[in-house]
């Protein structure tokens, strides 16, 4: 069997579709061709075509003459909403461009959606029936093994990019209170050329060189190397309806280092133990959350490896990705997807 991933080096292709089909190549022998290109040729012999959200360069017309043409199903993948809000930083671009159209557009003539969550699959559903859930999981290859580096400092830690600006806010006042004699700010994934992140790193640092440092962004395929850093992760983000249709990604990065987090208690990170996750709410705040954990070093060490293991087990890459394989064998066979899409919805 044959997949075509569609591919353009961004961090949501990398974990949703190349890092799946890399796994369904080197664990149920599936043939796997990556491009960003479209010539028609890719095209000739494939049985699937996966990608996220929509494909860049082409039009989907083109898209379905091939797909007319050489009989391959499309499988597309939403990590999150296609309909921005307007606070987000991309939401003129989107409306500018008739983004969220498209992709909408792209889902109704797919053969199978694949999502992040049930509350995201219920969106996706309004548009095509055929959807199931594949939470994100982090494979145990490559970047993904690093182990964290001592320090004299315990550091905490966040990474990420512009689009979390008004996430960080949630830190600003927090941050400031912290005492850093023995306490390492560290922000990962800064570009300099880039204003919303000199912004976003005042931000973390609070202004300030003392105790602090800011990492440059890594390519995808290396951006996991600045977890290196981090000893506590925090993940604020603000609840709006957007944000609820996220993917709980950071907690996974977080547990695969074995760390503790503190983390907003809004979707998508709800539904952890909560011996295992700090969240932050009306009565814990990021400030009580994070003294708490600078203070207990036992804590520290029995929630992160905590974390890890139940990660480990309810989010286990191999086990997704063998009902991923199940689910796109037969997809391809006429009539069959529906069949098992209450198991794939359950998949976590």
């Amino acid at each position: 069997m044959k997949i075509l991933v569609h591919y353009d080096q961004s961090a949501p292709k990398y974990h949703r579709v190349l890092l799946p089909a890399h796994g369904l190549q080197q664990q149920h022998g599936w043939e796997v061709k990556v491009t960003f290109d479209t010539p028609e040729q890719l095209f000739e012999d494939i049985d699937i075509l996966f990608f996220n959200r929509l494909i860049a360069g082409t039009t989907l017309d083109t898209i379905l003459g091939y797909k007319a043409k050489y009989g391959f199903k499309m499988v597309c993948d939403l990590d999150d909403h296609w309909q921005l809000g307007p606070d987000h930083v991309l939401y003129e671009n989107y409306k500018k461009y008739g983004i969220s159209e498209m992709i909408e557009e792209y889902v109704k003539a797919s053969d199978l959606v694949t999502v992040t969550h049930e509350r995201l699959r219920e969106a996706a559903s309004s548009l095509n029936e055929s959807v199931a859930v594949f939470p994100n999981a982090i494979p145990k290859i490559d970047q993904f093994l690093v182990q964290r580096t001592p320090s004299q400092h315990l550091r905490l830690f966040w990474a990420g990019g512009t689009t979390h600006r008004n996430d960080l806010e949630l830190l600003r006042r927090p941050l400031q209170l912290i005492k850093r004699d023995k306490v390492k700010l560290v922000v990962g994934g800064f570009k300099h050329n880039d204003p919303e992140w000199k912004e976003m790193a005042k931000i973390y640092t609070t202004d300030s060189a003392y105790n602090t440092a800011v990492i440059e962004n890594l390519p995808v395929h290396e951006y996991y190397k600045v977890y290196s850093q981090c000893d506590i992760s925090l993940i604020p983000l603000v609840k709006n309806t957007f944000n609820e249709h996220k993917s709980n990604l950071k907690i996974l990065e977080a547990a695969n280092i074995g760390v503790p987090v503190i983390v907003s208690k809004v979707h998508p990170y709800l539904g952890f133990p909560e011996h295992l996750v700090n969240y932050v709410d009306g009565n814990n705040t990021f400030y009580s959350q994070i003294t708490k954990l600078i203070k207990d070093e036992e804590l520290r060490r029995v929630q992160g490896a905590g974390l890890q293991a139940y990660c480990d087990r309810h989010y286990n890459f191999l086990e997704i990705n063998s009902k991923r394989n199940k689910l796109f064998h037969e997809t391809i066979q006429p009539g069959q997807v529906r069949e098992i899409q209450e198991e794939a919805r359950g998949v976590a």
